[in-house]
């Protein structure tokens, strides 16, 4: 891997500068964010980028370390700050919870899907938010969002932000043996067409099973980005079904 051009790279550039403009709304900071961190992955011969060992995606691998970068960054712009006890107790996860929401002013669900890419937490969303309830009742000067759980209304209104089944394996379940050949020998063609971080999304959302919020964020784009790019290559295996006569998605 040659991480002169990995760091000179489009999408990685475009990669960080969405993870420094999520965590700082100042954009003066969000600029000095993405700075210190190039300077930090240029470090020893690359010695971060060289870690990589391929245990995950590199797109993974670098969401994670520039957010690592960027939470280092924040500690010495700011100085440290104390994780309440209470928090600590219930484990690595709920402090990485509370950095996250408290200091960082991300949502509980973006703090789900970090912590779940950190393999810090495994369970399922719904189960994350009955474990966070006590961090819900700790208080947190720095963001309106770090709010009691207790009511249940923040549950209600953000269901579980794993991804629907792949409605193309749906439609493939309704086909008879002959059609469902068809459709898959169109489905291999249409994904040859796309280009590789096209088919990265698709991957992460349908494969990997993160939130198209989560696998936009990897990809370097905003949700509403990520939206509307799966719509469109949606649309684009549904024509290509139509070609070959098969309707349904």
């Amino acid at each position: 891997m040659d991480c002169t051009i990995l760091l000179q790279d489009h999408s990685t550039l475009r990669q960080l500068e969405a993870v420094c403009r999520k965590r700082f709304g100042d954009a003066v900071e969000a600029d000095e964010c993405y700075l210190f961190i190039l300077d930090k992955c240029r470090e020893n011969d690359f010695h971060r980028l060289r870690a990589f060992l391929g245990k995950s995606s590199l797109k993974t691998y670098l969401y994670t370390l520039f957010n690592n970068l960027a939470a280092d960054f924040n500690r010495a712009k700011f100085g440290r700050r104390r994780i309440p006890k209470v928090v600590s107790a219930l484990g690595a996860w709920a402090e990485e919870v509370y950095k996250l929401v408290c200091w960082q002013r991300y949502s509980y669900e973006d703090a789900w899907e970090i912590t779940s890419l950190n393999q810090l937490y495994t369970e399922s969303f719904n189960r994350f938010l009955n474990d966070i309830e006590e961090l819900g009742k700790v208080p947190c000067a720095e963001s309106p969002q770090f709010f009691s759980t207790d009511d249940g209304q923040w549950q209600d209104e953000h269901a579980d932000p794993r991804p629907h089944s792949n409605p193309l394996e749906s439609l493939l379940e309704k086909l008879d043996r002959k059609q469902r050949l068809q459709a898959a020998g169109a489905i291999r063609r249409q994904i040859g067409t796309l280009t590789p971080e096209d088919q990265l999304l698709i991957r992460l959302i349908y494969g990997d099973k993160h939130s198209i919020s989560a696998a936009g964020r990897l990809l370097g784009l905003e949700p509403v980005q990520a939206q509307r790019r799966l719509k469109k290559l949606l649309t684009g295996f549904k024509e290509a079904l139509l070609r070959e006569g098969i309707t349904g998605l």
